[in-house]
């Protein structure tokens, strides 16, 4: 029911900004021929189909690979069960922290797709590379530091985030540490693939994740099985996965592309700055921990000591942006812990406002920065600044909206409105009214430049 909410609410969107782009088609534009609904759905097809497949043959691949894991844990190494699960369990805690900077590239990835498909459309392919080089740069200032920070600080991240002991730290030191070298790989191969797509060669990507899964099967099969490598196998079979996939899609990038973009020189600065970065965050972390005794303050000096070295120098901000991301993790923390099912009615609803609050406070942060929204919330900006009326209305507006689409689907489906709750209906009050607080109280804190209206 959330998905098709979701749907809902995106169509709007896009509804909106159709109507908007139409009003500015000239009389020419729309008397120009257009394609049939059998040949539109005919070119979605081609390029919605292939990118299913591809998707859908990873999530096969990952389950093989979970499948090859844990039987050559058990089968060669002689493992029982519970020691073979524990040791997958510990390297699928390190694939936790392995995919959050590839996490981070997908929006880049996706949101270059159009921008370089617009100016291919214009023959312009000068300005197709310089976006696909933006991208790839972008991605060496976000990929090589997170790898490197993962790969050097493995154990210690390990340590504070999950109160592993000296026993569990050698194994799952060495783990994370592999997967940190994978992780530019990683993130490369979501740009490359975005970039191929762009260019219409939607089929290529998945040749090169089929070539890649299969190195990834064998080189598991082989490792893993091996008495002196055993789980650290699967690591290595990961970097391999990825490298494959990687250079296959540059390869292809190199062959097929008008003006391929330079790669290796958008590296140069980054890795040049990694590599200084890395020395610092190493020997800081070392000497902080012989002289503090504290895990969490020689991490914090080393992250310092890293940014300093990346941004060549300390501002109140750089500290500010470090002590409150350890903070929100301490927030977050806080309250997982006051969290109870069995909490009474006044402990539920004083949590339930302050999610709402703390909602809010995101709304009113990404819309008065001006930065792009998702599609439901960037409906609601779009609304807003048409017709000038309040964000906190509008908000208010749509969310009564999208809960009565959500009750007329639950009447008809099942005939009770499980999916709607109290929750629902306080989300539609409040939410609107803490973005209008926020937005009203915001220029008080001195932040009028980031926001374009008091709304």
């Amino acid at each position: 029911l959330q998905h098709e909410i979701k749907n809902i609410r995106e169509a709007g969107y896009l509804a909106v900004v159709y109507r908007r782009r139409r009003l500015l088609l000239t009389p020419e534009d729309a008397e120009a021929p257009t394609s049939s609904t059998g040949e539109t759905v005919k070119q979605l097809l081609k390029l919605a189909v292939p990118i299913t497949i591809g998707a859908g043959g990873l999530q096969i691949f990952n389950a093989l690979d979970s499948m090859i894991i844990l039987g050559r844990l058990q089968d060669s190494l002689g493992m029982d069960h519970h020691a073979a699960s524990s040791l997958f369990g510990t390297y699928s805690a390190a694939q936790t922290f392995y995919m959050l900077p590839p996490a981070l590239i997908a929006p880049l990835a996706i949101g270059i797709i159009p921008t370089v498909t617009a100016a291919l459309t214009l023959s312009n392919f000068r300005e197709a590379r310089r976006t696909e080089e933006s991208a790839i740069r972008m991605t060496a200032l976000i990929g090589l530091p997170c790898g490197a920070g993962l790969a050097i600080l493995a154990s210690p991240i390990q340590e504070l985030a999950y109160g592993y002991g000296p026993a569990d730290l050698s194994v799952a030191g060495p783990l994370l540490a592999l997967l940190g070298v994978a992780v530019i790989f990683n993130c490369m191969v979501t740009v490359t693939n975005a970039i191929l797509q762009a260019h219409g060669l939607v089929n290529i990507p998945i040749y090169t994740t089929l070539v890649g899964g299969l190195v990834n099967i064998i080189t598991d099969y082989i490792l893993i099985g091996m008495d002196q490598v055993g789980i650290y196998g699967a690591a290595i079979a990961t970097i391999a996965y990825c490298a494959v996939i990687m250079f296959l899609n540059v390869a292809a990038m190199r062959r097929s592309l008008e003006l391929p973009p330079r790669i290796l020189w958008q590296f140069v600065r980054p890795m040049a700055a990694t590599a200084a970065m890395s020395v610092g965050a190493y020997f800081s972390y070392r000497a902080a921990r012989a002289l503090l005794h504290s895990l969490t303050l020689s991490l914090l000096v080393s992250v310092l000591v890293a940014v300093v070295i990346v941004q060549k120098k300390m501002t109140i901000r750089v500290v500010a942006a470090v002590a409150v991301s350890i903070g929100f993790g301490y927030l977050v923390d806080l309250f997982m812990l006051i969290y109870n099912p069995d909490m009474v009615i006044w402990q539920k609803c004083i949590a339930l406002v302050v999610g709402i609050a703390i909602q809010g406070l995101g709304v009113t942060l990404v819309s008065g920065c001006d930065m792009m929204l998702p599609a439901p919330d960037e409906l609601n900006n779009v609304i807003s600044r048409k017709y000038n009326k309040k964000l906190s209305n509008v908000k208010m507006a749509a969310d009564g909206i999208y809960v009565a689409i959500a009750v007329i689907i639950n009447l008809l489906s099942d005939g009770s409105l499980r999916s709607v709750g109290i929750s629902s209906v306080a989300s539609v009050l409040l939410t609107g009214q803490f973005v209008g607080i926020f937005y009203r109280l915001m220029p008080r804190l001195k932040m009028e430049p980031f926001f374009k209206d008091g709304k």
